[in-house]
């Protein structure tokens, strides 16, 4: 059986070398992953790809290339294989064109450079699924229309045959509806059992006590994709200190719930070590243990932290993460501080160690810790991410108003550009002000 291909076009070799590595390192095998390095060679590869019969789900196009531009040749492509969605990869491309390739090309998404990584492999494999489930409905239509030509051809010929005909598909139908009965009752006790994990997973999460004690002035935005979630909030006091926390674990639903609940274990045990009293420790001490737990699991596996730790008395604040950052907003000035670029898990480069920033925090300081769901959540007019820069920019806007005030302004901007799109992550905000 020939595989589905994956062709990536781009005039620049550093990045098709780049592209095809990303996309062998998620898909194995499973594509063939073509290149090609202008427009003209990439339309006659898709020529030959159509006179072999071979199947094209996602082309992943540059804009600015000589001889033929992206957005022409994604619409060559869309003129000859409609199917194909289109992916266009660019620091260059302007309106106009992404419009065009959008009006004309089935674009299915633009995506700037430089890209990260995840964000990459989150569109192509909702491309790829969205193409498939898109031929498998063709193929169910076919097949509903062969059934129709053969219920014609038996009226025509004989009645008795529309008899037997007939009393077959009541036969079918009542199977169907029974089958159907059974599913629903298959779901229906399988969202039972989801709803009862959601509440489990409510009852290890701690205590907002801890953050009203501590920090009267707080939020909390948490919104599960699935009824279950991946993200995780935590809090602990010691002594005079507070440790706070947001998680994004690997997967949704019921995969990344079962992460969150060995994440929280972790933590738990971690700091039970009253010895341990520095954020990027904490981090070091988790990822040898996550490592020892997931052991038999997938490299990729793992959690994204950031971890603050204030100690009350004297409003200095520490704070370490694995691929998520602090937001801190004091005297009207924004400021991120950085985590580390991996995750508590397995890591090519886990030989690096986690760095700590110290803060000393002032009354009328606001800081913020999330996971990235808000940030890319699909919405707007164009189906665009929210993005980073929007996000921190909402921050900016609101730090002047009391926590709730803050909490309804982020969720209602939230609201207005997800419309209609699906919940695409787990999001999960944290916003504090000290007083």
């Amino acid at each position: 059986m020939k595989k589905p291909i994956i062709l990536c076009v781009d005039d620049e070799k550093v990045v098709l070398t780049s592209l095809k590595a990303q996309l062998k390192r998620h898909f194995g095998d499973e594509y063939l992953i073509e290149t090609a390095e202008n427009g003209i060679d990439a339309f006659e590869f898709v020529n030959e790809i159509i006179e072999q019969g071979d199947e094209l789900p996602v082309v992943i196009s540059d804009h600015i290339m000589p001889g033929m531009k992206g957005d022409e040749l994604l619409i060559n492509i869309h003129n000859k294989l409609p199917k194909t969605l289109s992916i266009m990869l660019t620091g260059q491309a302007d309106a106009v064109a992404v419009g065009n390739a959008l009006n004309n090309a089935k674009l299915y998404r633009y995506i700037s450079k430089p890209w990260e990584e995840t964000d990459l492999k989150m569109t192509i494999v909702e491309a790829l699924r969205s193409f498939f489930q898109d031929q498998k409905i063709e193929d169910q239509n076919k097949e509903l229309e062969e059934m129709v030509i053969q219920l014609k051809e038996y009226n025509e010929n004989l009645e008795e045959k529309v008899k037997e005909r007939t009393a077959l598909i009541q036969q079918q139908n009542d199977e169907i509806t029974f089958q159907h009965h059974i599913l629903s009752k298959q779901k229906e006790h399988i969202t039972d059992s989801i709803v009862y994990a959601s509440l489990i997973q409510q009852a290890l999460l701690p205590s907002r006590e801890i953050l009203k004690a501590n920090f009267p002035e707080h939020f909390i935005i948490f919104k599960p994709r699935d009824i279950v979630s991946g993200d995780f909030y935590w809090f602990k006091q010691v002594d005079h200190s507070v440790y706070i926390a947001v998680a994004d674990c690997t997967g949704h639903g019921v995969p990344g719930a079962f992460m969150g609940t060995l994440g929280i274990s972790l933590l738990n045990d971690v700091l039970n070590k009253p010895t341990i009293k520095s954020t990027d420790i904490v981090l070091e001490e988790l990822r040898v243990r996550m490592k020892g737990s997931l052991h038999q699991g997938r490299t990729q596996d793992g959690m994204d932290l950031a971890l603050c730790l204030v100690d009350i008395d004297t409003k200095k604040m520490q704070f370490s993460g694995a691929n998520l950052h602090l937001h801190m907003i004091s005297n009207n000035q924004f400021t991120e501080y950085k985590g580390e670029r991996m995750p508590i898990g397995n890591y090519p480069k886990d030989y690096k160690q986690f760095g700590k920033h110290e803060i000393q925090l002032q009354k009328g300081d606001t800081f913020y810790i999330s996971s990235d769901g808000f940030s890319s959540q699909f919405g707007g007019e164009k189906s665009f991410k929210y993005s980073t820069k929007r996000f921190h920019e909402a921050l900016i806007n609101i730090h002047n108003y009391n926590m709730e005030t803050q909490k309804r302004i982020l969720e209602k901007s939230l609201s207005e550009w997800q419309g209609n799109h699906d919940q695409v992550d787990d999001i999960l905000v944290i916003g504090i002000k000290i007083d």
